[in-house]
């Protein structure tokens, strides 16, 4: 007798993989300091303080690397078992590396206050600061594959501008 299951059914997970210094999650009950092997859950809010970086794993073969000072929120949208993830990334620089492409449905973006990258490769980086007037920048560099950008206005909205960018682009958005 063969049991066969069905790919979709299988649960979706985002842990810590490896961290160093202190990364500090807020959750929807508490805020705690990250250990490793410990899960994230959707609407978690990740604080990497100073002198520190952490490693994420997500779905076992996709990796978010986020650099000291980085502040990001993740979500798993329709829940866990879903395809898609999002990264709102508020302040900081992360590096995305998926070892494996994307399957049907599956979707990874990282959301900024300039846009959101949809991803389209496998290796590249987003980052975001603000500078002494409290505009922020985002910056994008794609080390594999390609990533799609569909910009936002000055007050957040979507203004139907979409740019890619492919392997050994960078750019930054304003």
């Amino acid at each position: 007798v063969v049991f066969l299951f069905p790919k979709e059914d299988s649960y979706r997970s985002i842990a810590v993989k490896q961290l160093e210094g202190t990364t500090i999650i807020k959750t929807e009950q508490d805020e705690k300091e990250a250990y490793e092997g410990m899960h994230l859950s959707s609407g978690d809010e990740v604080k990497v303080q100073n002198e520190s970086n952490l490693t994420l794993l997500m779905d076992a073969d996709r990796y978010l690397y986020a650099q000291a000072g980085t502040h990001f929120e993740v979500e798993c949208v329709d829940g866990e078992k879903s395809g898609k993830k999002v990264i709102h990334l508020k302040d900081g620089s992360v590096l995305i590396r998926l070892k494996t492409a994307l399957k049907e449905g599956e979707i990874y973006e990282v959301e900024t206050p300039s846009g959101t990258m949809s991803v389209r490769g496998t290796v590249f980086r987003i980052s975001v600061d603000k500078d002494a007037n409290d505009l922020v920048h985002t910056g994008i560099e794609v080390f594999d594959g390609k990533v799609q950008v569909d910009l936002r206005s000055e007050n957040g909205e979507y203004n139907g501008a979409v740019e890619t960018f492919e392997v050994g682009e960078a750019g930054a958005i304003i």
